[in-house]
């Protein structure tokens, strides 16, 4: 006695075509959230959100391990004293070396800004998070700022789905029609 394994318009077809569109809807879909990732990281965010992004990362990681750790973080000096760089006061800088770093702004030395500089120490994890989310990231975190990628990316998913119901519901007319 011969048994039929399987279904029989997947017949002979390894991988079938269903899995085929699906895996490759998943694979154009992950496409997709990486492009919206690098498209809004490098035209959205500005140079300090750039700058900081492992540190707003890391931060809540490694406040379940310890209380503070050491960053390096840029400063305004001012005849004040210094604080923590804002968006508004740098822009980026290329040195004669080829380094990335950041410059003042025209407008940030106008209102008595005097100089930058890098500034190493320990701060409170928790704390810094909490602070970069709102200076820096404007109150964003990290599930909001992956938002969009990830709704693009089901949309692109959806998509294909869609695209392969109607191509499933087609070759199914034409089936039924004698002509497929």
């Amino acid at each position: 006695m011969k048994q039929k394994w399987g279904r029989e318009d997947d017949a002979g077809e390894f991988p079938s075509d269903r899995a085929v569109w699906t895996i490759g809807a998943f694979c154009v879909a992950l496409l997709s959230v990486f492009a919206i990732v690098g498209y809004r990281y490098m035209q959205v965010w500005t140079p300090l959100q750039r700058h900081y992004l492992t540190t707003y990362v890391g931060t809540p990681v490694a406040a379940v391990f310890r209380i503070d750790g050491g960053y390096t973080l840029l400063m305004v000096v001012t005849r004040k004293g210094t604080r923590l760089a804002f968006d508004n006061e740098v822009e980026p800088f290329v040195t004669e070396k080829g380094e990335n770093t950041f410059a003042l702004t025209e407008v940030a030395m106008k209102t008595g800004d005097l100089k930058l500089e890098w500034q190493r120490a320990r701060y409170n994890n928790a704390r810094l998070h909490e602070f970069l989310g709102h200076w820096i990231y404007k109150d964003q975190t990290l599930t909001d700022l992956a938002k969009p990628a990830l709704w693009g990316g089901l949309g692109v998913l959806l998509v294909g789905f869609v695209v392969r119901s109607r191509r499933t519901q087609r070759e199914r007319e034409y089936a039924n029609m004698g002509v497929g």
